[in-house]
C-alpha cells in the first residue's frame, strides 16, 4: 500500500507548471503549504504548516502518525507595473507608439502544486517524501514596452523531490536528513533595440535546464508540554544549467551588421552555473490556551552566493560576448557576459496563531516582514522586487478522522519601488545602448500579489485506537 501512495503523491507533485512567478525574495517559491499559507508560514519549522513543514524541516514528521499524505495546490495572482518616469534617456522619446512607456502586467500568473506523504515505521523512525516547485519566475512586459531592451522574457521553473528519514529519540527530540534532486529551466531573452516599433524588435537570448543534487537537516524540541521549537536547513544547490544562445541575429549591429556572422558567432551550446542558496529557518509553536496556539518564525536565505554568473560556450569555455568583440573589432558588443544577479542575503519574519473553534474547525492568521535580496542599486525590469509585508489567514477542517482541508490566503504589500538603470553603478547597464540614446531606464514598479492555497490530508491507516476483546466466560 505504501508504494501505491508515494507513487500517487509523486504524481500529483510532479505537474509543476512551468512558469511560476517568484513570491519569496529573489526567485524562490514560499508556497508550499495551505496550512502555512493561513498563517503567513509563522512557525513553519516547528509544524506550523502542516505535514508541508518537511519542506522546511523534516523532523516535524515525527509529529504524524500512521500513514499521511498531503496534496495540495496555489493559485499565484502577482501584478507588476513598470512605467518610465523622468529620469529616463531621451532617446525613448522616439518609441512613443500608444503604451510604448508602460510594461502593462508583467507577472503572469500560475498554479503550483506540492505534495508530501510520511510512513511511520515504527515509534522510533519515520519515512518521507516531498515533491515541490521551491524556485519559479516569470515576468513578461507588452511587446509594445520600450523598456524590452533591459529584459523581454525571463522565465525560471523548478521541480523538486525529496526523500528524508527522521529518528525520534524520545518526547522531547527529534532529528531529520533528506536527500534533495532538483532540475531546474530558465529562458533569459532581451529585445535588440532597431526601428521605432518596439513589438517589431528581434530577441536574443539563452534556455538552459539542469539537475543537482543537495541535502535537508533538521531538528524538534519539545522542552515542555504545548511547546516545540524547531529548526531546520536546506543546502546550497549549484545547478549548471546546459543549453543554448538564440536570436544571434538580432544582434547583427554588433557585427558590421552581417546577420550571418552574427548567429555564426552567438547560436551555439552554451552553459551558465547557477548556485541556489542555503536556508536556515527557526520556527516556535507555543499552546497559550486550550483552543489558542502560538507561531513564530525566522528565517535567513543565502542570496550572496548569487552574483554575476558567466555565461560560456560548452564546447571552448569561452565567453559568447567576448567571441563576438573578435568577430568585430572595434565595434560596440551586447554588455556584460554574466547574469547580472548581484544578490544579497535575505530574511523573512514572520508572526501567527491558530484557534479551534471546536473539535472539527482551526481558524488561522499571520503576518510577515520580508527583507528582498535585490539591492536598489541593482534593481533589474526582469524582477523588480523589493520589502514586502505578508498579510493572511486560513482555516482548517475534519472532515472525518482521517480526511482533513486546509485553506490559505495571502495579500502581498511590496514597498514603495522603481528600478533605475542609469549608469554602471547597476550591472544591468548596457552602455552599447548609449549610441541609440536608449540607455537610461527609470521606471516607478506598482505590484501586489494575491495568493489562494487549498489541500487535501488523508491518514491511510486506521487511526482508532485498538481495543482488545474482551474474553467472557
Amino acid at each position: 500500500m505504501l508504494k501505491k501512495i508515494l507513487l500517487t503523491g509523486v504524481a500529483a507533485g510532479s505537474v509543476i507548471v512551468a512558469a511560476s512567478a517568484a513570491h519569496a525574495g529573489g526567485f524562490a517559491l514560499r508556497e508550499q503549504s495551505a496550512a502555512g499559507q493561513g498563517s503567513s508560514f509563522a512557525g513553519a519549522a516547528a509544524n506550523g504548516a502542516g505535514l508541508g513543514s518537511m519542506f522546511w524541516n523534516p523532523a516535524v514528521m515525527t509529529d504524524y502518525k500512521g500513514i499521511q499524505t498531503t496534496v495540495g495546490l496555489t493559485g499565484l495572482m502577482p501584478y507588476a507595473n513598470l512605467t518610465n518616469i523622468s529620469g529616463t534617456s531621451a532617446g525613448y522619446n522616439n518609441f512613443l507608439a500608444a503604451g510604448a512607456t508602460s510594461s502593462g502586467d508583467m507577472a503572469l500568473d500560475a498554479i503550483l502544486p506540492n505534495t508530501y506523504a510520511s510512513w511511520q515505521l515504527n515509534q522510533n523512525i519515520w519515512l518521507g517524501l516531498s515533491v515541490n516547485a521551491p524556485y519559479g519566475l516569470a515576468t513578461k512586459p507588452d511587446s509594445s514596452y520600450v523598456g524590452r531592451n533591459y529584459g523581454s522574457t525571463t522565465r525560471a521553473s523548478s521541480k523538486e523531490v525529496t526523500a528524508s528519514v527522521a529518528y525520534k529519540f524520545n518526547e522531547m527530540v527529534s532529528l531529520a536528513a533528506g536527500v534533495r534532486y532538483l532540475d531546474l529551466k530558465a529562458r533569459y531573452t532581451t529585445a535588440a533595440a532597431t526601428g521605432l516599433t518596439p513589438s517589431n524588435w528581434g530577441v536574443l537570448g539563452l534556455q538552459g535546464d539542469g539537475a543537482a543534487l543537495g541535502y535537508t537537516l533538521g531538528v524538534t524540541f519539545k522542552p515542555m508540554a504545548g511547546t516545540e521549537i524547531g529548526l531546520g536547513y536546506r543546502s546550497e544547490v549549484k545547478t549548471t544549467l546546459k543549453g543554448d544562445f538564440f536570436g544571434g541575429a538580432a544582434a547583427a549591429a554588433s557585427f558590421q551588421n552581417n546577420q550571418s556572422l552574427a548567429a555564426y558567432a552567438l547560436n551555439n551550446p552554451i552553459e551558465v552555473g547557477v548556485p541556489l542558496p542555503q536556508m536556515v529557518t527557526l520556527g516556535l509553536k507555543q499552546k497559550a490556551s486550550q483552543n489558542l496556539t502560538l507561531l513564530a518564525g525566522f528565517e535567513w536565505t543565502q542570496w550572496s552566493v548569487l552574483k554575476s554568473p558567466a555565461v560560456t560556450y560548452r564546447n571552448s569555455g569561452v565567453n559568447p560576448l567576448t567571441q563576438a568583440v573578435w568577430w568585430s573589432p572595434g565595434t560596440r558588443h551586447l554588455g556584460s557576459p554574466v547574469l547580472p544577479f548581484d544578490y544579497k542575503d535575505g530574511w523573512y519574519a514572520s508572526l501567527g496563531g491558530e484557534y479551534a473553534w471546536d473539535s472539527k474547525l482551526t481558524l488561522r492568521s499571520g503576518l510577515a516582514f520580508e527583507s528582498t535580496p535585490i539591492k536598489d542599486a541593482s534593481r533589474s525590469t526582469r524582477l523588480p522586487d523589493n520589502d514586502r509585508i505578508w498579510a493572511s489567514i486560513g482555516a482548517g477542517y475534519k472532515l472525518n478522522e482521517q480526511l482533513s482541508l486546509d485553506f490559505g490566503y495571502t495579500h502581498i504589500f511590496p514597498k514603495s519601488t522603481k528600478v533605475s538603470i542609469l549608469d554602471p553603478s547597476n550591472p544591468n547597464y548596457k552602455a552599447s545602448y548609449a549610441a541609440g540614446q536608449i540607455d537610461k531606464l527609470n521606471a516607478d514598479v506598482k505590484a501586489h500579489v494575491d495568493i489562494i492555497s487549498v489541500s487535501l490530508t488523508y491518514r491511510w491507516d486506521d487511526p482508532a485506537p485498538k481495543v482488545a476483546n474482551k474474553v467472557t466466560k
